[in-house]
C-alpha cells in the first residue's frame, strides 16, 4: 500500500499558536469527535501508534501538526467538534482555534472532512462544510469506517451523505484504516493538492 514516505509529530499548538510557522502546503484535517483522524494519519504514514488513537471521544484538544517527508507539507488534526460531554467553556476554546487556524493559515492546500460512514451528517458537520464554502477553501469528503458496513451498503452511504451535505456523489471518497481500502486514491488526492508527489 501506497503510504507518505516520512511523518513526525513537528509540533502541538493551542489557541496563541504562530500559525505562519506553518510556511508550506498544509492539509487540514477536521470532523466530530472520535471519528478516525488518527487512524487516517496513522495509515497515511503507515506508522500504526503516530498519532494516538482514543476510545474516549474528545481526547484531541490542540493542533496537532506532523511534518511530512522533511518539511515538504503538514498534515494537521484539528480538534474534534460535537462531543457532548466537553464542557461549553472547551467546545468554544476549540471553536476560537479551529476558526483561528483557517483565517490565518495561509498556506491551507486542502482541508479533508471526515464523516462516520454509518450515521447521518451532523448539523456541525454542515456548519464546517458551509464554513469552507464561504471561505472558498479547497475540501473533500471521507466516510470512514467503511469496513463495519454491510456488503453493497457503501455506496449507498455515500450517496446519502452526498444527498445531505448537498455535494456530489464523485466528491465523497471512502475509506477503512483496517483493510486500507481508499487509501490509494486518498494519497493521489493529496499530491494534487500539494502539487508533489508524497510516497
Amino acid at each position: 500500500m501506497a503510504t507518505i514516505r516520512k511523518v513526525k509529530l513537528y509540533k502541538i499548538m493551542g489557541e496563541d499558536a504562530c500559525l505562519s510557522e506553518l510556511s508550506v502546503p498544509t492539509i487540514a484535517l477536521v470532523g466530530r469527535s472520535n471519528v478516525g483522524k488518527s487512524s487516517l494519519i496513522n495509515s497515511l504514514s503507515g506508522r500504526k501508534q503516530l498519532a494516538y488513537v482514543s476510545r474516549e471521544p474528545g481526547k484531541t484538544r490542540t493542533i496537532n501538526c506532523y511534518e511530512c517527508n522533511d518539511g515538504v507539507f503538514y498534515l494537521i488534526d484539528l480538534p474534534g467538534y460535537g462531543y457532548a460531554s466537553v464542557s461549553k467553556k472547551m467546545k468554544q476554546s476549540w471553536a476560537k482555534m479551529i476558526d483561528r487556524f483557517f483565517k490565518e493559515g495561509s498556506n491551507i492546500s486542502l482541508v479533508i472532512v471526515l464523516i462516520d460512514s454509518r450515521r447521518d451528517v451532523t448539523d456541525n458537520d454542515k456548519i464546517m462544510i458551509n464554513y469552507l464554502y464561504n471561505r472558498r477553501m479547497p475540501f473533500l469528503v471521507i466516510l470512514t469506517k467503511i469496513d463495519l458496513l454491510k456488503k453493497g451498503a457503501v455506496n449507498q452511504s455515500k450517496a446519502r451523505i452526498a444527498n445531505q451535505l448537498g455535494i456530489g456523489i464523485d466528491d465523497v471518497f471512502v475509506y477503512s484504516s483496517k483493510t486500507k481500502e481508499g487509501e490509494e486514491l486518498i494519497i493521489r488526492t493529496l499530491e494534487g493538492a500539494i502539487g508533489a508527489k508524497i510516497t
